[in-house]
């Protein structure tokens, strides 16, 4: 399961699992800011 939190500025979501952080975006361009491992540069 994952837990989503944010305020008014960035969306965060976290793992219940180790609490991984799965996804970092702010919100005014919903950009994904954590690496997401893209097998074209990976």
């Amino acid at each position: 399961m994952t837990a989503t939190i944010q305020n008014e500025k960035v969306i965060v979501s976290i793992s219940d699992k180790g609490a991984e952080l799965q996804s970092v975006r702010l919100k005014e361009d919903n950009i994904e800011y954590l690496w997401q491992g893209d097998s074209t540069y990976w």
